[in-house]
Parts: structure tokens; sequence; C-alpha cells
């Protein structure tokens, strides 16, 4: 198999080049990066599932980026939203990333709230499952501490399970949420109260997973990078098992930069496993000199422009 191809869907935030440079580096990756509302994917449209089914289409994977807007307001997420509802043979594998986290979580019935304080720039120990089954992309993991940058959090019901019950109930789909399949907590105690802030997640059907916390922080541990590589070979994994196989066509793209990077962090079998175990965690221990392409879906001049416009004002309004 050549290089993975990925799409990596970009909700304006600061930290997407980053994510971009970590599945570049660790996974080996091409990546194409598109907007959360590109033009030619309007979802009043006609047929727009079929035109985002095939945007899609010859991609190994997507990754749905962190963002500074609310999981529930569709312009915040844009086609995210879309992308959750895809169905048969459409279905990509997906990791959701702090805003794509959430809206996978909302998608799925949960609604998000705030935390009693935000989390921005926070390092906290991520207490996650270690056991190999059910997709867990957290398998053979070792303790990590993972970077924080949300003031909002899923709410899942997680409050409610007593203290006694907790350590047995936290591993298992809240009744009322049974798509979702806690795989991640961290906890933050208030005084009065301990927040159970849910980490890490996967769907109960679907090839979706997400994390809350920021893999691509360097203040996140290295070793947490494992996550990433276990998620990739999920996700091959589960093109093999359902004839997914991306179609060779490559869509129309611009080069956005030629930047210098580690290697290839895996080398990956047909079927998504891993061909060699261990390896360093290290960026910088890979080879250096090696290159990657960034990409970005093609788009207009004047369209581009606009879209510069509103990025810019949406910062100026935040800041």
């Amino acid at each position: 198999m050549g290089r993975p191809r990925i799409l990596f869907i970009d909700a304006y935030d600061s930290f997407s080049n980053n994510i971009v440079s970590l599945l570049t580096t660790v996974l080996g990756a091409d990546v194409d990066v598109l907007p959360i509302d590109p033009p030619h994917l309007d979802p009043k449209q006609a047929g727009f599932k079929q035109l985002l089914s095939e945007q899609i289409r010859p991609y190994h994977a997507v990754v749905c980026g962190p963002g500074p807007g609310a999981p529930d307001v569709d312009k915040d997420v844009g086609i995210m939203k879309h992308i959750w509802a895809l169905e048969g043979s459409d279905l990509p594998p997906v990791l959701g990333i702090c805003l794509g986290f959430q809206s996978l979580v909302v998608s799925c019935g949960a609604v998000v709230k705030r935390l009693q304080t935000g989390l921005h720039g926070m390092i906290r120990e991520i207490d996650h499952l270690t056991t190999k089954n059910n997709a867990n992309i957290f398998a053979d993991v070792p303790t990590f501490k993972g970077t924080l940058y949300h003031s909002l959090h899923a709410d899942v019901g997680q409050q409610s399970i007593s203290a006694a019950e907790w350590q047995n109930a936290k591993w298992n789909s809240p009744p009322l949420f049974p798509d979702v399949v806690p795989l991640a907590w961290t906890y933050e105690d208030r005084g009065d109260v301990v927040e159970r802030i849910l980490m890490g997640v996967r769907h109960r059907s679907k090839p979706f997973w997400g994390l809350q916390y920021h893999p691509e922080s360097i203040c996140t541990e290295s070793i947490g990078h494992q996550v990433i590589k276990n998620w990739f070979q999920e996700a091959m994994a589960w093109n093999h098992a359902t004839g997914r196989n991306p179609q060779s066509v490559i869509p129309e793209t611009k080069v956005k930069g030629e930047l210098e990077t580690p290697a290839v962090a895996e080398d990956l079998s047909a079927d998504g496993r891993s061909s060699r175990a261990g390896g360093d965690d290290v960026l910088s221990s890979f080879g250096l000199g090696d290159k990657y392409l960034s990409h970005s879906i093609d788009i207009p001049l004047h369209i581009e422009f606009r879209m510069w416009l509103k990025y810019y004002k949406m910062l100026r309004t935040s800041s």
C-alpha cells in the first residue's frame, strides 16, 4: 500500500496545522484539508449526501478537528454533523478531536454542558480502558497525560452514578445513549464534587471514535501518540473488513506547503495491522529530512477570500 490519504475537516481552529503535522508524522499520511463549510458542499442543495460521500470516498479515513464553536450549533460544525449521519457503504472511519469529539457525542443524542471552570491549556492524566476488545483505540497504551483546551464537556449522565458504582459502570454505555461507548475519562476536583469529564469514546456500531483532549499538543505526552496509531489501524481494519477501497482517483487539490518532517512511524499491512512492533514515540527521533505534502481542497479564489474574511472576523470577535 502507498501512503494513506486522510481528509481533515477544519473548523477554523488555531491547532489545525498541528493536527495535520501529527497525522503526517505519526501515520505517514498525506492529508487534504477541507473547511467545515465548503461552498460546493451545501447541506441545502439537492444531492448533498451523495456529493459528501463522493468527497470522502477517496480517503482511507477522516479527522474532524477542533474549533472555537459549539457542537450543537450547525454553522460551527458544518459538514461534520452530516458525516456522522452517513450509512452503509458510505461509512468512512472517522476520528473527532475536541469539537469533533463533542459533535460525535451530540450526534448520539447526548448533550454538552459548561464545565464549572474551563480547562484551557490544562494537563491532566487520562484514565483510559486498556483491554484489547471492541475496537478500543487505547488498548495497551500506558498511563499518560493529555492537554485540554475546552470549556464544554459531554454529559452522558456520568454525574448521576454513585462513587461506589463508578469503577464498574464507567466503561458501560449510558442507558440513555447506547451508541456512546466510553473509552477514557479525566477528573476535576471542585471541592464539593468531582467532575467526571469524558475524554474518549467510540460509536457502538459505526467506525467513529472521538478524543476530547488534544493529542497534537506538545504538552500531551508522546506515549499517547499510540492512540492515533491504534485508531488508524482500526480504521484500516474496518476498510479491509467491509471491502471499502478508497478510489484511486485523487480529488483536485492545491499544494498548501511542503514541510520538513520526520519519517513514517509505522508500516501498515493491507488489513491495517502494524507490520512491526515497538518503536520510539518521540517525533524528533524519527529519520529527519523526509518530506510530506499537506493539501487543501481547491476552492475558487473569490470564495477563498470570503472564507478568510469570515475567519478573520471570527478571530476578532473572540479576542
